[in-house]
């Protein structure tokens, strides 16, 4: 018979959780995101989240966005990943999306991408 899984709970007391920031401080590290990204094209919507402390950029929903956030995600060094999905009228869509970290706050990226009808 197997033993038993041990559980071990490993504390830390030299780490400090990360601050809580103010909104206006959010805001600050979402301006220098998009400074940073001079060149590139911008998203249509930024969102900021004080209580999950994040940033939200949503870009287009066209197929140009493609290109879009895969050039925000390698210069931000993050992974996009794209799954199928059905919008809200039934039609299939490709939800793409990355994320990073920037002083501390995540910053997520997202687009929800009409699927091309097949060529005939």
């Amino acid at each position: 018979m197997a033993e038993p899984a041990t559980i071990t709970r490993v504390h830390e007391p030299d780490a400090e959780p990360a601050p809580n920031l103010p909104i206006s401080a959010l805001a600050t590290v979402a301006v220098t995101v998009l400074d940073a990204a001079r060149g590139l094209i911008m998203p249509s919507s930024l969102t900021i989240y004080g209580h999950g402390q994040e940033v939200s950029l949503q870009f287009a929903s066209e197929q140009g966005s493609y290109d879009t956030i895969a050039a925000w995600a390698e210069m931000f060094g993050a992974t996009l990943i794209c799954r199928r999905w059905h919008g809200d009228d039934g039609s299939p869509v490709n939800i793409c999306r990355a994320s990073f970290d920037h002083d501390g706050t995540r910053i997520d990226m997202f687009a929800v991408i009409p699927v091309a009808p097949a060529a005939t």
